[in-house]
This record gives C-alpha cells, structure tokens and sequence, in this order.
C-alpha cells in the first residue's frame, strides 16, 4: 500500500492499518471512526476594567458576552477553537463602550469527565468602540472607531459539567496581551456562564 498521503498523526494511522488490515483479510472489521465536529454554544456575564484601554481610575463596568466553541470530535479533547462575540458597556465613571469579535483557541491542560482548566488565546479581534470625554478646550467630544487587530490576548477558564450536556464556565478572559500594552492597571476581566452542546 502506498504510503504518499499518510500523516504522522493517529487518525491517519489508524485508517491506514484498517485499510491495509482490510485488504489482506476479507473477514476484518474496521474500527475506524469517522471525524466529527462538536459544537458548544455559551452565554457569560461579568466585570471588566478594559485593561488594555487607557483607564486612570481603573473603574470597572460589566459586560456579555456569547461565543461558539468548535471541539473535533465528541469526548474529553484538549484543543478547540472559538469565535467570541462580546460588549462592555459604559458608565457614568468610564464612558467607554466596545463590542467585540474574536477568534481564538484553547488549550485543555486539565481534562477530566466533570470538569476542565485551560489556557486560551485570542488570535484576532474587531472592535467597534465609542468613547466620550473632555477635550482641552473644555468641550465634550464622543469618538466612534473600528479597529482590527491580532493582539494575542492571553486568559485562562475552566468548565465544570452540571448536566449531561452543559457546563458553567468560569473565565478569566484577558491577563495579559503580547502586542497591546497594560494600560497601567492589573487586567480584572472576569465572567461566568453556561455552555450546552449543540
């Protein structure tokens, strides 16, 4: 059997040991699993003090968000990738709002049946952001931008199972970033919230 489109990895492996299995022996079954794609759909809410915004006082306003987690195949995997939608609203203390997209990835350090501690990224995100303040003439100005980046914003979260299919999640979404600079205050990016399988 040719070997040209064989990878290195285990499912590649496996489907090439049963086809090979399959056409020495008429009598074997294959045990081969096909790739499958699981999907959990979340809902968070929480705190946030914009870390990577200039924010003196560091004053803190809440936030939403939802996202759709993509898992390969059904079980206890490691890796999964995400796309976030997210908005921290304003206060009379800090008029900054942004909505935000994202995608990121995730990685399961600790990955047991009832519960999971990862480490997660965001690789890109689109914020729609609009700030108001005091300019040096004493006027009141209000700025509306669209920005995109690839800020590489580092968190850490973990998903304890309470139902068959469903989870509360706990995330610490933003620690630190390697290309947005702190703005000076210690990142307080806090949500809780509920997943279910689709």
């Amino acid at each position: 059997m040719s070997t040209d489109k064989l990878k290195l990895t285990l499912y590649s492996l496996r489907s090439h040991i049963d086809t090979y299995n399959a056409s020495v022996d008429s009598n074997y079954t294959s045990s081969k699993t096909k790739r499958s794609v699981q999907l959990r759909l979340g809902i968070s809410g929480g705190i946030t003090n914009n870390p990577f915004v200039g924010n003196p006082d560091n004053k803190k306003t809440p936030m939403i968000g939802a996202e759709l987690e993509i898992l390969e195949g059904h079980g206890m995997q490691r890796h999964s990738g995400f796309l976030q939608a997210r908005h921290t609203f304003d206060s009379d203390d800090f008029p900054y709002s942004t909505t935000e997209f994202s995608l990121g990835y995730r990685f399961r350090f600790v990955n047991t049946e009832t519960f999971s501690i990862y480490g997660q990224v965001k690789f890109a995100t689109l914020n729609f952001s609009n700030a108001t303040f005091i300019d040096e003439s004493d006027m009141e100005v209000d700025v509306n931008e669209t920005s995109f980046d690839i800020p590489f914003i580092f968190g850490v979260g973990s998903d304890i199972k309470v139902g068959e299919n469903s989870y509360i999640t706990l995330i610490y979404g933003e620690l630190f970033a390697a290309f947005l600079d702190n703005q000076g205050n210690f990142s307080t990016d806090i949500a809780i919230g509920y997943k279910f399988n689709l």
